[in-house]
């Protein structure tokens, strides 16, 4: 069994844009982008130390990832979209036509934050998949040497 990234398109498109926008908001942005990118995600969580039993192959995980590992590499992968967002986001404009004039402000400091807030969500992530990891291997273990000193296998 395996996990074809694609078919977790829309979810990404969910996470990083309001309902039914994304298309509006990335007009360039074509669904084949959006699984390489949720394939870069899943690549740099296993670099944090989740998923190390899984393996990439293009778009598609082996083995399958469960729900929430799956919601996990959409959320890295709508967290690299907010950072690169960050890089391109101009926090004043302002145009002017004759006695017209017009100026946006965005405030920088809010989508700082915002990448902040999602960056925490991610390393908790990340360390409850880690620690939960851990607590298996040790019931393992301690299962392990349960067996021996019973005079089992």
């Amino acid at each position: 069994m395996f996990t074809d990234l694609t078919d977790h398109v829309d979810r990404f498109k969910r996470e990083v844009a309001p309902l039914g926008q994304f298309e509006s908001l990335n007009p360039e942005v074509f669904d084949s982008d959006v699984a390489w990118s949720l394939a870069d995600a899943f690549g740099e969580a296993q670099m944090m130390g989740m998923f190390p039993a899984h393996t990439l192959d293009g778009t598609d995980v082996s083995p399958a990832l469960s729900p929430r590992e799956v919601s996990a590499v959409v959320a890295f992968a709508g967290a690299r979209h907010l950072r690169n967002q960050l890089f391109e986001a101009e926090t004043r404009s302002k145009y002017e036509a004759g006695p017209v004039l017009y100026e946006v402000e965005r405030s920088a400091a809010l989508l700082r934050d915002l990448l902040k807030a999602t960056l925490d969500k991610l390393k908790r992530v990340v360390d409850d998949d880690v620690a939960s990891r851990r607590v298996l291997n040790e019931v393992y273990v301690i299962d392990a040497y349960a067996l021996r000193s019973a005079g089992l296998p």
